[in-house]
């Protein structure tokens, strides 16, 4: 039987906002000024989702590739911050989008790149949010960079960033992050409607509780991403030999080409679908 504390509506305990005014800036939210325009910015994102077919692939970095990834990284290290494995994965790869990916000038004048990073959040709530909760909880890295700072940057720099990012994930960010969506009816999720960014997600057993929820006729066994439209997204899972990370990621058919034949890409990962 499924667990009466998901029936009962034990999600919006956690969502409430504190009446205070939000104490943080908090780039990975976009206010909007009007309905109108949050119609526009939904028919430009659907206009460049249909002008190209996506590409969905599955490759691995294996556990002796990631291994040398970070230490590669750690050749870069200039000091300070330390960021994690994870976090240098997902700069390199960050850093090889912004490397074959062609800026529309019109669109984007001032050449900047968004790296946005989901962070789970369940357990960084005071007190922690219980596997209970049905649904996500979920805050975004938000990383707005510009182009040539991209290009003089190592990706053990761009690394400390994200790992900034994720220490500031604390239970008065998270509730500011609560306040500010609350104070706006129009506040919406940036990086869903940006055409510039690239957005990774972690599944793990310590991002994602699905894989040991019981739902009520047993535990999944694993869980998929179906949709022909995932651009500019890439999911990291643990892979199918211990040490090994799998990844999925979807960008334009062109784009995805170009991704793929960068030296640094053919370095470390092997694509097997």
């Amino acid at each position: 039987m499924i667990n009466q504390e998901i029936l009962q509506g034990q999600r919006q305990r956690f969502l409430n906002s504190s009446g205070n005014q939000p104490r943080f800036d908090h780039p990975e939210i976009l206010l909007l000024s009007s309905k109108a325009e949050f119609d526009t910015i939904v028919r430009v994102s659907k206009q460049d989702l249909l002008s190209e077919p996506c590409k969905v692939i599955g490759f691995t970095i294996v556990k002796t590739n990631l291994k040398q990834l970070k230490s590669d990284a750690n050749s870069k290290s200039n000091g300070g911050l330390r960021p994690s494995t994870n976090d240098c994965l997902v700069s390199l790869l960050f850093k090889i989008f912004a490397e074959t990916f062609t800026i529309d000038p019109d669109m984007n004048p001032d050449n900047v790149l968004t790296l946005q990073l989901g962070v789970n959040v369940r357990f960084r709530r005071s007190p922690q949010i219980p596997k209970t909760f049905l649904g996500n909880a979920i805050l975004n890295v938000e990383l707005d960079l510009e182009m040539h700072d991209i290009n003089a940057k190592s990706f053990f720099d761009i690394g400390q960033q994200v790992r900034k990012g994720i220490k500031g994930m604390t239970e008065d960010y998270i509730q500011s992050c609560i306040d500010k969506i609350a104070s706006d009816e129009l506040a919406q999720p940036k990086c869903m409607y940006d055409l510039n960014t690239m957005r990774f997600t972690n599944w793990n057993r310590y991002f994602d509780w699905y894989s040991d929820a019981d739902l009520g006729s047993g535990m999944p066994e694993k869980f998929g991403f179906f949709t022909k439209y995932l651009d500019r997204f890439c999911i990291i899972q643990p892979g199918r030999n211990d040490g090994d990370l799998d990844l999925i990621m979807g960008q334009k058919r062109t784009q995805m080409d170009r991704f793929t034949s960068h030296p640094d890409f053919k370095k470390y990962f092997n694509v097997w679908q």
